[in-house]
């Protein structure tokens, strides 16, 4: 928002260049500058894209607490409100970012009621001082996928806010079929609430780890921070071709005449694609010697006939009685 640069859509067009003031509630000022010095770092980022729009706080050099409660009554700090409003417009604010919601209040997440005047006073802040403020909420714990209800204590927050985007982790299964590792360095983004705005589809993103370079030796690193960048999910082509990839690697370092000498051990027919038939493909590569388990050799089995050096072939089998899937070579070289 700051530069104007489309940092997490790598199509997207430039945009007017925004002031920022990101407060955060709970984290020490340099934890929040080594972020944006990571962020700027990947990306970039000069000063002179920055130009002085860029406002940060810490909640551990200020209070940032904008209801408070006094006994059994709730109320809103009226003269923090009034001088938050003040210095938004003396720093001309086009987006205010407070990062936790809950350091901002002292009001009881699960009173609907309390949780209604907490937010009215973010709304009115907004009014005010004629800015965006983005306020960022956790979500209950131990549950699975993350939705507008999710938002933790009462339906108040979820109400009251204009947009609402929510992220969830990509899961296991999700990672397998995009072909990536450490699933939890990904996340999706969705929004979960839309008003007066036409609802998008999801955006992938992803977390690198940037090193500072603020170690005191050459080969020490230093700090390495957490960074967010675009991420797209692949295409059916992409992942075709990741799928190629994967199984090239399973027989890459089989030379070519040991791939014919398996074809030929393969042209009797008499091998079941089941590893846990008799006899079975993949134990003929465990006594090949080109596997050392059994389940190793069914990723070798598996490889070649996604690669098309083999074929699963159903039919009937004599020893059991009945129709058996067997691999056989889809060329057989001739001695």
């Amino acid at each position: 928002m700051v530069t104007g640069r489309p940092l997490l859509d790598p199509d997207g067009p430039l945009t007017k260049p925004l002031r920022v003031w990101w407060i955060n509630a709970e984290d020490p000022q340099d934890e929040i500058d080594r972020r944006f010095h990571a962020a700027a770092k990947h990306f970039s980022i000069t000063n002179d894209q920055i130009n002085g729009r860029l406002f940060t706080d810490s909640g551990r050099d200020q209070s940032f607490v904008i209801a408070k409660q006094e006994g059994r009554d709730l109320k809103v700090v009226e003269p923090f409100v009034a001088d938050l409003v003040a210095e938004i417009r003396r720093r001309q604010i086009d987006v205010l970012i407070v990062d936790p919601f809950v350091s901002t209040h002292e009001a009881q997440e699960n009173d609907n009621g309390a949780m209604q005047r907490v937010t009215a006073a973010w709304v009115r802040v907004a009014d005010e001082a004629n800015c965006c403020v983005e306020l960022v909420h956790h979500v209950t714990k131990a549950q699975g996928e993350v939705t507008a209800e999710s938002a933790r204590g009462g339906g108040a927050f979820k109400d009251k806010v204009r947009s609402m985007r929510v992220f969830n982790v990509m899961t296991k299964e999700e990672s397998e079929k995009a072909g990536v590792e450490n699933h939890r360095s990904y996340f999706r983004v969705d929004f979960g609430k839309v008003n007066m705005v036409a609802s998008g589809s999801s955006s992938w993103r992803h977390f690198v780890s940037v090193p500072l370079g603020n170690g005191k030796g050459l080969t020490d690193n230093g700090d390495e921070v957490g960074v967010v960048e675009p991420w797209r999910w692949p295409s059916a082509e992409d992942l075709g071709q990741l799928r190629v990839q994967k199984m090239n690697s399973v027989v890459a370092d089989v030379p070519a005449h040991i791939l014919a000498g398996v074809k030929n051990r393969m042209r009797s027919g008499a091998y079941k694609y089941d590893a846990k038939g008799r006899p079975s493909a993949a134990d003929l590569m465990v006594e090949l010697g080109l596997a050392h388990e059994r389940k190793d050799g069914q990723k070798m089995v598996d490889a070649w006939v996604s690669l098309g050096e083999f074929e699963v072939v159903n039919r009937h089998c004599d020893v059991a009685r009945k129709p058996r899937d067997f691999v056989e070579p889809v060329f057989a070289p001739t001695e």
